[in-house]
């Protein structure tokens, strides 16, 4: 071999392998662009998804709030239009006791809190049911 090759040679080894590295280098960097604008694409994606589900979200709670209030309107029952428990077994009972007792119709709604009307109602109707039994 030449001289001259020889003194050539370790020159052109370090020209090859700075040209392999660079080519290496431009790859890498090629794939790295294409990989970060594939993640960026899919970040706005994701920033999108995100975006629409908080919007649903809003519109969601807003929703629950609406249905809550026609909730609470619904079951609201104004004080002057409540209507009074209607008359138990107990206080039927009760009112049978204390006319049996002898005491008059006044007496009796008085007792037991009730308007006159309706206790002379009850002893009516209960009379009316004694008789038909009898």
């Amino acid at each position: 071999m030449p001289s001259y090759i020889q003194l050539i040679l370790p020159y052109l080894l370090i020209a090859v392998v700075i040209g392999l590295s660079l080519a290496l280098f431009v790859l890498v960097k090629a794939d790295v662009r294409r990989y970060g604008s594939e993640w960026e694409r899919e970040r706005e994606g994701l920033l999108e998804h995100q975006r629409e589900l908080k919007t649903q979200i809003v519109a969601l709670e807003t929703a629950m709030r609406e249905q809550e209030q026609r909730a609470e309107s619904m079951t609201a029952v104004p004080v002057s239009s409540a209507v009074r428990p209607g008359m138990n077994l107990q206080r039927r009972a009760q009112i049978l006791r204390l006319a049996k007792r002898g005491d008059n119709p006044q007496q009796i709604a008085s007792t037991v809190g009730m308007p006159q009307n309706e206790v002379e109602l009850l002893l009516k109707l209960h009379a009316q049911q004694s008789a038909a039994v009898s």
